[in-house]
């Protein structure tokens, strides 16, 4: 017994723990690199909320008034087709608006094309997704580059057969997103809420979202004008249908499926189940529009034309003057006069030149007057 027990270790004795590596507990400096393209931690949009409540608001349970102010940043790689970044679907991708220059091999990874030698002009692939309604120029004051609306209606009056001439408006092109900054703005609620739950979404997403909200909308639409059929009378409603249902049991048939096909319409919204009421239309109150305005560029093109061309021409002999200070404070002309001037000061000339001056003036002060041609003042 003795034996055994003390070939036994005694339990409380430490362990000897394995010798880690050399300069494992000093301090170490950590390089993290973040991630690019879509994985990237930057931001990419900046908002402001201002919200605002009255008092008979709340007790008539009013919407609050809400301002919202957003800029968004549009990264390359978000419609373009960026190597290791992103790649989009080609049922969606189509020629850029801008042509550019052919660049090296050093720019690939930006969507551009590989100069050949000749210094080409090329056209460079782009995602086509659409801006929201708010972006579209039938919704955009014409201020900052948006359309009227009856160029819109030139789709619609097309397929509509008609003697009468259609007058030749321009179509108007959809807008899409493009690398950039983009301006939003909003004075509703409805317009605020939307935007920041687009927030977490992407820009196919986002258009997908849109999608499905035109969707219900007219859904919404053909079921409100079904419940103005069903009003009048045009449609026959359930119980109606229920009732024919059950008188003509046991006499369906081949005949009876026939006319099915054409009840398919009023059958449609037939149920407790309704569509879903989509959101109020909050367009009037909300502003899409890229930084800058395409306007305002073309503003700032007849403002140089008009004001600025001639402001320069009036200005050019001052900036030619300012030329000339400039040589002579560099050529040391002036410098040269003030040391001449500092040493004709330390001298007696400028006292001799004063008295000389006085004793004139009194001569002149103190004269019998004259014609006055010899320094004489005539009285």
């Amino acid at each position: 017994m003795a034996s055994s027990s003390s070939s036994q270790s005694p339990p409380n004795q430490q362990q000897t723990q394995p010798r880690g590596p050399a300069f494992a507990k000093w301090p170490t400096v950590k390089i993290f690199m973040p991630p690019q393209g879509r994985f990237s931690p930057k931001r990419d949009e900046w908002c402001i909320t201002y919200c605002t409540q009255s008092i008979t608001g709340r007790i008539h349970a009013a919407q609050p008034s809400c301002t919202t102010l957003c800029i968004r940043k549009v990264f390359e790689h978000e419609v373009r087709n960026v190597t290791g970044f992103k790649r989009h679907e080609m049922n969606v991708m189509g020629d850029d608006d801008d042509t550019i220059e052919a660049a090296g091999s050093k720019d690939k990874d930006k969507g551009v094309p590989e100069d050949n030698g000749k210094g080409r002009k090329v056209v460079r692939k782009k995602a086509v997704y659409a801006l929201p309604p708010e972006g579209q120029p039938e919704n955009v004051p014409k201020i900052f580059g948006g359309a009227s609306s009856n160029a819109t209606n030139l789709e619609a009056n097309s397929l509509t057969v008609s003697t009468t001439p259609i007058p030749t408006t321009p179509m108007i092109k959809i807008r899409s997103w493009s690398p950039g900054y983009y301006l939003f703005t909003s004075m509703t609620i409805y317009g605020t809420f939307e935007h920041l739950a687009s927030m977490s979404r992407d820009i196919p997403r986002q258009v997908a979202r849109q999608k499905k909200l035109e969707s219900m909308k007219r859904e919404w639409i053909e079921y409100q004008e079904w419940t103005e059929k069903l009003q009048r009378g045009e449609i026959r409603s359930q119980e109606a249908e229920g009732r024919e249902e059950r008188q003509q049991e046991g006499n369906t048939g081949m005949d009876g499926n026939a006319g099915q096909t054409g009840e398919v319409d009023e059958r449609k919204f037939l149920g407790p189940k309704r569509p879903p009421q989509p959101p109020p239309d909050y367009l009037s109150s909300t502003l899409l529009v890229p930084l800058p305005p395409a306007s305002l560029s073309h503003l700032t093109s007849q403002l140089t034309s008009h004001i600025l061309s001639p402001m320069s021409k009036f200005l050019k002999p001052s900036g030619r003057a300012l030329e000339l200070l400039r040589n002579d404070l560099q050529g040391g002309t002036y410098q040269q006069f003030a040391s001449r001037v500092f040493s004709k000061a330390q001298t007696d000339e400028p006292a001799k030149l004063a008295r000389r001056s006085w004793e004139r003036l009194l001569e002149a002060w103190k004269g019998d007057g004259g014609d006055g041609k010899d320094g004489g003042i005539k009285g």
